[in-house]
């Protein structure tokens, strides 16, 4: 386990594939490419919007990590073809989404047509044949990239970083609750991250607003490790 500032990342093997789908990633994928470059780890950023893509790009350039990370300008979700996403302006990029922004988001927007497919069909289509770690944070659309990855989440068995926040599942109709229960019946057991960078057992809540980390039954054994002593 490695720990900055709080936040954490976990290297579950040595030869890691990680999919980050519409994450603020510019801080985070970073962290994770400069912390373990040497165990030649893959990674596959999706960001549908062209500005937050532009500032991705960028950096993935400057910090000259293009070796190990595939870039990719699409939506993620529970369909095939092409969507509308609501970008926001003025500062606020990540914050777009397939939905109105809350209220609490003050800024112009403006829509944009964006390609969009399954996590089961990339995979599929790209011939992809491990996954370590997928970090879902698609401003509340997490339930349909969840249900468009059924294939991957129950063959490859990835660990998930998944954004819980009923402000934006609110926009699409329904509570980050269901996400929690929706991969628990899948075999999922969740976590969350200490401010010390363990992690500790995510209890069942009503309500939630955080970064919860949801583990395979079958993967329990390997963060054993960095659980929170009792």
């Amino acid at each position: 386990m490695k720990k900055v500032n709080g936040g954490f990342f976990l290297c579950l093997l040595s030869q890691a594939w990680f999919a980050l789908i519409s994450v603020p990633i510019r801080a985070f994928i970073l962290f994770c490419c400069q912390d373990v470059l040497v165990l030649k780890v893959e990674y596959l950023p999706c960001e549908p919007v062209w500005i937050e893509f532009r500032k991705l790009k960028w950096n993935i350039l400057i910090n000259r990590l293009s070796s190990n990370l595939v870039l990719e300008k699409m939506a993620i979700g529970f369909q095939e073809g092409v969507t509308d996403i609501i970008v926001c302006l003025d500062g606020h990029g990540s914050r777009s989404s397939m939905r109105k922004p809350p209220e609490e988001v003050k800024a112009r927007t403006k829509v944009e047509k964006v390609p969009i497919t399954t996590l089961d069909s990339y995979v599929r289509n790209n011939n992809v044949k491990h996954i370590d770690f997928i970090k879902i944070d698609v401003e509340g659309a997490e339930r349909d990239v969840l249900k468009g990855g059924i294939e991957v989440l129950t063959t490859l068995c990835p660990v998930l970083m998944v954004e819980m926040a009923d402000v934006a599942t609110q926009q699409f109709g329904y509570l980050a609750v269901e996400n929690y229960k929706y991969l628990e019946g899948y075999g999922f057991v969740w976590f969350e991250v200490t401010p010390n960078g363990f992690l500790k057992a995510a209890k069942l809540k009503n309500t939630y607003r955080e970064n919860l980390i949801a583990v395979p039954r079958e993967k329990l054994h390997q963060i054993s490790d960095h659980m929170e002593a009792p």
